[in-house]
């Protein structure tokens, strides 16, 4: 992904605009790439990703603290049979 993102505003209007044209060109160019060129994109995207799992883990939390603290808050009133109980 991010190869491509890098390589797209490379790639001729005269290859096609779609989004098929656009994957086979930054395709083409991915067979080209140096397997030392290959690592340094894999590292950058490893990198990427771990910084991402990091923020989903902290953001789970965050969330999770609030929907605690949202049903702590919430008044205690009855509710009512639910539907399984009417039946």
């Amino acid at each position: 992904m991010l190869f491509g993102a890098s390589v797209r505003g490379d790639i001729p209007s005269s290859l096609g605009s779609s989004a098929a044209d656009t994957s086979k060109a930054i395709g083409e160019l991915w067979k080209n790439v140096t397997p030392s060129q290959k690592n340094h994109w894999s590292e950058q995207a490893e990198a990427e990703k771990n910084q991402c799992g990091k923020a989903q883990l902290k953001w789970d939390a965050e969330f999770a603290t609030l929907e605690s603290q949202k049903l702590a808050e919430a008044p205690d009133t009855e509710a009512g049979p639910s539907r399984d109980e009417r039946r």
